[in-house]
């Protein structure tokens, strides 16, 4: 191999997910996104059987705390034909099984408890330790990391869910620092939960999340695989092995600068066979007509690129001199200078302005519509949306 050791690094499996988002929109998707997901983790095994000596899963291997025997029964034939030792741990999405005992875990697969437990190995001479905890219930907010520390005379990996605060929108499972991280004699964090793939650092100790192995949602864009850890001497080195079956991506459509419908879906760049949602920007003339038909442009786009294309949001404009149009007093210049405004609130300013008399009920919802910039959005379109139509209607 051309090193002391090498492991696999994968999290999130999510197999058996339900997909409910798709099963009434889209039931051929559904089921090419289910399968697809299997696919990955196949393709995972085969890397390897051919380039590593142990695998770490950092939990939530299944979509839901009761998996299926069939679900289970596929991961157990994938983990035995791998064949080497394979190190586990359960995460808020698989904290229970149900078929424990009737679809027991191959001898290879290591299911590390639910208090934390240190694997050691002897890997071509080098003490090599795998140090781990798992989910106990649905939705814990302990600092699991904390509990975790390695041993000075061996290269340990500690696997581990969990919430890292430095990471954007990462949640309350398991929250912990990386300053928790740090100083435990610990080479490796192989962490799970967060679906983006995320070196956070590279060496000294590593950190890494390498995201879920599928994408099952234009949100989950972008390529989807594991890491391949290669080690030598006191060097860690990172390899990312794509596996998807199925590429989900977001890109964008530039109005601007162009003339005709044909120039635009030419400009796009879209990857052939994926599952993506465009973006429509910019100003120009063709503002009108990708507002007309957003979706048979995009469709038109999804034909000449050999991929499946959908809508994600409209955010273009006339050709319009908006600086300009601020200073006037128009219509129009009420609007921009209206939509000013709501952009320049703070969050909390806006929740408040929203959420007076019989709309307190639901402010619950109209904060995280709010923060996680949903609203502001909605605004932008809304604001794009009225200019277009005041200045179609004006020529």
């Amino acid at each position: 191999m051309g090193c002391d050791f090498s492991f696999i690094h994968a999290a999130d499996l999510h197999l058996g997910s339900r997909l409910k988002h798709l099963s009434d929109s889209d039931p051929e998707l559904r089921t090419r996104i289910y399968e697809s997901i299997f696919e990955s983790f196949s393709r995972i095994v085969d890397t390897g059987i051919r380039q590593s000596d142990f695998m770490v899963i950092s939990g939530d291997l299944f979509d839901e705390a009761f998996m299926t025997p069939r679900t289970k029964h596929r991961f157990c034939t994938e983990a035995e034909r791998y064949g080497k030792p394979m190190f586990i741990i359960r995460g808020n999405h698989d904290f229970g099984d149900k078929w424990e005992d009737t679809i027991p875990y191959p001898k290879n697969v290591i299911l590390l408890p639910a208090e934390p437990r240190t694997m050691r190995m002897t890997i071509r001479g080098r003490n090599v330790d795998v140090v781990g905890v798992s989910f106990k219930e649905w939705h814990t907010t302990e600092n699991l990391a904390r509990k975790l520390r390695g041993s000075p005379d061996a290269y340990t990996v500690a696997v581990l869910h969990c919430s890292l605060k430095e990471i954007a929108d990462s949640g309350d499972y398991a929250p912990c620092s990386l300053n928790d991280l740090m100083g435990r004699n610990i080479d490796y964090w192989a962490l799970g939960h967060i679906h983006k793939r995320t070196v956070v650092r590279e060496q000294g100790p590593a950190v890494v999340y390498p995201g879920n192995i599928q994408g099952r949602h234009t949100g989950e864009s972008g390529e989807k695989g594991c890491y391949l850890v290669s080690v030598t001497g006191d060097t860690t080195e990172l390899e990312f092995i794509p596996t998807q079956g199925v590429l989900f991506d977001s890109i964008t459509a530039d109005i601007s600068g162009k003339k005709s419908v044909a120039e635009l879906i030419s400009s796009v760049d879209a990857a052939p066979g994926s599952v993506t949602s465009v973006t429509f920007t910019g100003m120009g003339p063709l503002d009108a007509a990708v507002r007309a038909d957003p979706e048979g442009i995009a469709e038109a786009i999804g034909r000449a690129k050999g991929c499946r294309m959908s809508v994600d949001a409209v955010r273009t404009i006339p050709e319009i001199d908006l600086p300009r149009l601020r200073e006037g007093e128009t219509l129009m210049s009420e609007i921009v200078r209206t939509a000013d405004s709501m952009f320049s609130r703070s969050d909390e300013e806006i929740i408040d302005m929203l959420c007076k008399g019989p709309a307190s009920d639901i402010k619950d919802d109209v904060m995280e519509l709010v923060r996680d910039g949903t609203f502001r959005r909605i605004l932008e379109e809304a604001e794009m949306e009225l200019l277009s139509r005041i200045e179609g209607g004006s020529q």
